[in-house]
C-alpha cells in the first residue's frame, strides 16, 4: 500500500536532540515555576522524567476560572459541582506535590460557596512549608 509506505518514511526522521530534558532538574523546576500550576502539571505527559517534576515546583497558583471550564459564569454560580471540583483539584495537588518548601501560594476562588475547612488546610500546609508569599482572593459573591 503506497499510502502506508509514505507515512512510514515520513515518521523515520533522524533523532533530534532533546536539550530541554537534559537540563538539570533544578533548572527545569525554575522554568516550570513561571507557569500556572495547571500548566506545570500538564508537562507531566511529556516523558517519564517529567512525570513528577511539577511536584517539585515551589510555587502553587490556583485560579477558579482556569481550573473549572464552564460555558457561563451563571452556570458556575448555580452548580456546586464546580466548587467541589476546584476544592478537590487543589487538595489533590497539595497531596501529590513533594517540594518541601513553598515560595508562593496563590489562590483565587471568587465564585460559589467555599469551604473554610479547605482554606484553613491549604493555608496551614503553605505555612508549614515556609511560604514566603501568600496571595488569597476569596470572594464568593463576585461575578
Amino acid at each position: 500500500m503506497v499510502c502506508s509506505a509514505e507515512s512510514t518514511s515520513k515518521r523515520q526522521k533522524p533523532e533530534e536532540a532533546d536539550r530541554i530534558s537534559n537540563l538539570p532538574k533544578s533548572l527545569l523546576c525554575h522554568i516550570l515555576s513561571f507557569l500556572t500550576t495547571k500548566e506545570a502539571v500538564v508537562t507531566s505527559i511529556l516523558s517519564s522524567r517529567w512525570k513528577t517534576l511539577w511536584t517539585l515546583v515551589p510555587k502553587l497558583d490556583f485560579d477558579y476560572y482556569e481550573l473549572t471550564t464552564t460555558s457561563s459564569s451563571a452556570e458556575v454560580q448555580s452548580n456546586k459541582r464546580y466548587n467541589f471540583n476546584f476544592a478537590h483539584i487543589v487538595s489533590r495537588v497539595w497531596a501529590l506535590r513533594s517540594a518541601s518548601q513553598v515560595q508562593k501560594f496563590r489562590l483565587h476562588w471568587d465564585h460559589g460557596v467555599y469551604d473554610p475547612v479547605h482554606m484553613d488546610t491549604w493555608v496551614r500546609a503553605a505555612i508549614a512549608r515556609g511560604v514566603e508569599d501568600i496571595d488569597l482572593n476569596i470572594d464568593p459573591n463576585s461575578n
